[in-house]
């Protein structure tokens, strides 16, 4: 949970005990916190609140999923397998000299190919990194040997919440007496609840990997942003809309991951004066996307996948043919060789067109024209459009404007 620039975080810390080998892995996990899921008495990985949602809670979870099982002996097996696989490579590096050791061509079969795949990683990376791997493995492995000979961890758990502002950080522990998901209830109510006024938030985002958010009774937020969606599909933007003050609609500005092509169509969506697309689905058609936003600005930040100039041509031609469209698209981009092919691609198959050095121009009819032009990101005027792109090096607009 992070309220303005303060970043509140719930863990399970591992104390090990006076004269216990501490585990390196778990070690950076404590660094990093505490591990963010609850564990068993033999410290496997479980999921006790997956499926529960008390009063309060938004959950945006499929009730049929269920919990991941770190404890099935399919688990184990494959870790012991890899284990071995890992420990054959560090015989290898430091028993012989692997110079001319051959790798193996693979068919894409991982279940039949692990016995070669592996041993060519671990011959290939760092020495220091191979025997971190080999560390990690056998930490995988404690619970399932503390479970078969009954045995307890050689660690006490705390539940470990800190509070960092900036580079300071305070550190609190507790008796782990109550789970990881009870722990975040009590803490967001100390923070939010029992408020008579509505809370106000500039932006309002939603933490990636929370599928249940454990909300006090009452929860209410007033905002003009909403940022980094991640996953939604639009039941899920009617569960949200639970926890939003309708008054503040329409938004200014709001960031989504697009799963489904219609998710751009919610009235949450399409009446925000800004979208901002930060992914598309495998199964969306991400010209069809675009083309069913209605937003004043429609911004797609191509961080995890690639906008080819052919599908920017398409967003031309679809400007030129629906000319009363009053949306700017902008693009972010890394090679300016994208914009120069665009360029050259409009001048070669419309005809009416006008060039500078970073603007091409296309007249059109009834007292408009198309524009198409692209700015580094650095002079964005605008901070918070420079905001939206702050992984790429160009801007690319298109845009029809009146003249």
């Amino acid at each position: 949970t992070t309220v303005n620039d303060t970043v509140y975080q719930l863990g399970i810390y591992r104390e090990f005990k006076l004269g216990e080998n501490i585990l390196e892995k778990i070690k950076r996990v404590n660094d990093y916190g505490g591990i963010k899921s609850d564990l068993d008495q033999y410290g496997f990985r479980i999921s006790p609140g997956h499926s529960l949602v008390t009063p309060g809670d938004i959950s945006f979870r499929d009730m049929n999923s269920h919990a991941l099982q770190y404890d099935i002996i399919g688990v184990e097996r494959f870790v012991r397998d890899e284990l071995k696989i890992y420990e054959k490579a560090l015989l290898l590096r430091t028993n012989s000299d692997t110079d001319g050791i051959t790798t193996t061509e693979h068919d894409g079969n991982l279940e039949e190919n692990r016995a070669d795949l592996f041993p060519t990683y671990g011959l290939q990376m760092p020495l220091d990194t191979l025997k971190y791997h080999i560390d990690n493995l056998y930490t995988e492995l404690l619970p399932f040997e503390c479970r078969r000979f009954n045995l307890k961890p050689p660690y006490v758990c705390y539940i470990q919440l800190t509070i960092q502002t900036g580079k300071t950080k305070q550190v609190q522990r507790f008796p782990y007496k109550i789970k990881l998901y009870e722990a975040m209830k009590r803490l967001n109510t100390l923070l939010f609840g029992g408020r008579r006024s509505l809370m106000l938030a500039e932006r309002f985002h939603l933490p990636a990997r929370s599928i249940t958010l454990r909300l006090p009774i009452g929860f209410k937020v007033g905002t003009r942003q909403l940022r980094d969606l991640p996953f939604f599909q639009n039941d899920r933007f009617n569960i949200l809309s639970s926890i939003l003050d309708s008054s503040f609609f329409p938004l200014d500005l709001i960031s989504i991951y697009v799963k489904n092509t219609n998710d751009v169509q919610h009235p949450i969506v399409s009446t925000a004066k800004t979208l901002i697309i930060f992914g598309f689905g495998t199964d969306v058609d991400e010209r069809t996307a675009i083309r069913n936003c209605s937003n004043q600005q429609v911004v797609v930040r191509s961080i995890w996948f690639t906008i080819t100039v052919e599908q920017l041509f398409s967003n031309v031609q679809y400007c030129l043919e629906n000319q009363s469209i009053e949306t700017c698209y902008s693009y972010s981009i890394n090679d300016e060789k994208t914009a120069k092919e665009l360029f050259r691609l409009i001048k070669t198959r419309i005809n009416n067109t006008k060039r500078t050095k970073r603007c091409v121009s296309i007249k059109t009819t009834d007292r408009r024209r198309l524009e198409v032009f692209y700015i580094p990101t650095k002079s964005m005027k605008n901070e918070e459009q420079g905001e939206h792109m702050t992984n790429s090096k160009w801007i690319l607009k298109i845009r029809i404007v009146r003249v």
